[in-house]
């Protein structure tokens, strides 16, 4: 399993590089190359929700963050946790267990990249798995998406 990546991109640099250069700098900073992933998704977190904690085994995972801000708890245990904000980008490596909480008071929107969050992206290996005792205080927050 590879290592998660995060790019944040500061204000300040965000009103003076253009989009293209963000992607320029995404490669220079190691995100792995030839990312294979099922489609793009917009998945949006209501304040006081949270996802199902899962796990892709076959294809990578990699969101922008356009609006608001998530807790992602990532890799074995989900024992790490980031924090990603508006105008950041994160990757997360094949077979990385990860969840996403919205803590704050206002919708986290995203772009995903990778199998749909919603359906389970059917045939992509989509796996939920059972949340650790550490964060066992989620269970009482709902899940977003959820029919």
């Amino acid at each position: 399993m590879g290592h998660v990546q995060m790019l944040r991109v500061s204000k300040d640099l965000r009103n003076r590089v253009s989009r293209v250069s963000h992607v320029t700098r995404v490669s220079q900073d190691g995100l792995p190359a030839g990312m294979v992933v099922s489609g793009l998704h917009l998945v949006m977190i209501p304040p006081g929700m949270r996802g199902i904690p899962h796990v892709h085994a076959g294809q990578e995972t990699a969101l922008f963050m356009v609006s608001g801000e998530a807790e992602v708890w990532h890799g074995p245990g989900l024992a790490r946790r980031c924090t990603v904000r508006a105008g950041d980008f994160l990757c997360l490596p094949r077979g990385t267990p990860h969840l996403a909480v919205n803590r704050a008071d206002v919708i986290s929107i995203a772009v995903v990249a990778g199998p749909d969050p919603v359906e389970g992206g059917a045939g992509h290996n989509t796996n939920p798995i059972e949340l650790p005792r550490h964060l066992a205080a989620l269970r009482g927050l709902p899940v977003a998406g959820r029919r």
